[in-house]
């Protein structure tokens, strides 16, 4: 009789346990960008957020090749979010520009405002390459392949006369790029992601180093023929430079599958921003984010975001 009555206490309290559980986690992967750029420890900062704060909701990092490939992988439903630039953004979903003939449907804007990105053009402290001239057949660490580093240095390494067979690009993450010039291994290393860049401080404290300014004339040659990239400062205080660096830009924003469910995408936007001091521990950058520039990006809204930016009255 005792062996029945426990057998029948501990199937009431199995009963019970089931009745109480949460149901199935919402598995979310973000797309973090190359290891070593901002865009990975923005996706990190994100992805902890969401996994503690939303109910039911595990967030994880997978590298890529970044702002380029993004959209790609958002729209084909094998990342659920990811940063891209906003102009990459507007271009993939009307199949245009780099995108032209390879139409990106499925995506959407989740949030603006994000620290817009700066090119960083980096070399040893003691390395003859002075200016941009210089890099003329060069080593030079350009990030993984098909990243939009790579391109804009080709874009701006055009209007100075260099050919993209005249420099000998080395495609590898942010990471070890840099790791590679401070081993002599290229002459050079770039990223174009928002200060401060953790791969250029470490380097920085490996060894001494210099960034390449973007002289005045060439940034309105560039611009005139890009208008869709920016100006852009690196003050000296970053990363402890002689004087300020002059560079180009890029403006940021996190894109999500359209057809994520609205009520998902809701709360973890309302996550992000009520859990901003959390997202500025992950990396710096991350306080120039405020509410009021959430829906600006050039990209539709997804109807998710678009509910909580309504809710705090910055979108109509």
């Amino acid at each position: 009789m005792r062996k029945l009555w426990t057998y029948a206490a501990a199937t009431v309290a199995l009963v019970a346990l089931e009745t109480q559980r949460s149901p199935a986690a919402e598995f979310i992967t973000f797309g973090g960008g190359p290891t070593g750029g901002t865009y990975y420890a923005i996706s990190t900062g994100l992805a902890k957020i969401f996994s503690a704060k939303v109910k039911n909701v595990e967030a994880r990092v997978r590298a890529t090749n970044g702002a380029l490939e993004n959209p790609v992988l958002v729209s084909a439903g094998k990342i659920d979010l990811g940063p891209t630039n906003a102009n990459l953004a507007v271009w993939a979903l009307g199949g245009i520009e780099v995108y032209k003939g390879k139409q990106q449907p499925n995506i959407a804007l989740f949030m603006g405002g994000l620290a817009g990105g700066h090119l960083h053009i980096v070399v040893l402290g003691d390395s003859p390459i002075k200016s941009i001239p210089d890099l003329k057949g060069k080593r030079i660490a350009v990030g993984p392949t098909g990243n939009t580093t790579a391109l804009m240095m080709n874009q701006l390494l055009g209007l100075h006369g260099i050919a993209p067979n005249a420099y000998t690009p080395v495609y590898v993450n942010y990471n070890n790029g840099f790791s590679a010039l401070a081993d002599g291994n290229v002459d050079a290393a770039i990223v174009n992601t928002a200060p401060p860049v953790p791969a250029v401080k470490e380097i920085g404290i490996r060894r001494s180093i210099r960034l390449l300014s973007v002289p005045e004339d060439k940034r309105k040659e560039f611009l005139d023929k890009y208008p869709f990239y920016g100006q852009g400062m690196l003050a000296k205080s970053i990363y402890g430079t002689a004087e300020d660096v002059l560079t180009l830009g890029t403006s940021n924003i996190i894109i999500a599958r359209k057809d994520l469910k609205p009520d998902l995408v809701y709360s973890m936007v309302k996550a992000a921003y009520e859990n901003l001091d959390d997202l500025r521990a992950a990396h710096p950058s991350a306080r120039v984010i405020k509410v009021e520039n959430g829906p600006k990006g050039g990209l539709p809204l997804h109807p998710g975001a678009a509910r909580y930016f309504k809710e705090r009255g910055v979108l109509k």
